[in-house]
């Protein structure tokens, strides 16, 4: 008989239903991602010649091969999912965007519309928002309890600032 071995991995775990067969037995891997994880890649080899390939069989968290006349390793590496890659954008783009301050002259912020355009370029803006891959726009903030600014007059020539407090939705 033949060995069949699993090398080391990480973020997932590849299980032979045998650890050892004789050339020409059916082997079959059961692939179990861990949670956000997904299969990235699999291949069996000749034990210490990683050039001689023993052909896999199969789709999604399983796969077959036939046993060859040597011992067999098997590698696998495992990525995150794009749904676990999308929530660790949103979740480090809403620390971002509620760690940043954000401040308009008042001769521009006196609608909702510029304020939510400019809102929009600000967080956009933001370091390392870029490398969230999210781009938010004017139509992904909300703005709640709007005081429009008033400018400065003979009476008030400091004018009166303006307040509002957002939402932005990431999702």
């Amino acid at each position: 008989t033949y060995s069949v071995s699993i090398a080391q991995t990480t973020n997932g775990l590849v299980t032979p239903d045998v650890t050892s067969s004789v050339a020409g037995e059916t082997v079959t891997l059961a692939i179990t991602p861990s949670d956000g994880f997904e299969l990235n890649a699999i291949k069996a080899y000749k034990t210490g010649e990683t050039a001689t390939v023993v052909t896999l069989f199969g789709t999604g968290n399983a796969r077959i091969f036939t046993m060859p006349a040597y011992p067999v390793t098997v590698s696998a590496t495992f990525k995150k999912t794009q749904a676990t890659l999308d929530a660790e954008a949103v979740t480090t783009a809403k620390e971002l965007i509620e760690n940043g301050q954000f401040s308009f002259n008042q001769v521009d912020g006196n609608t909702e519309a510029v304020i939510k355009q400019q809102l929009a370029d600000k967080i956009n803006a933001l370091p390392g928002m870029s490398g969230t891959g999210i781009t938010v726009s004017a139509n992904d903030i909300a703005i709640n309890a709007f005081s429009a600014a008033v400018a400065g007059t003979s009476g008030n020539p400091n004018g009166t600032n303006g307040s509002f407090s957002f939402t932005v939705d990431l999702e």
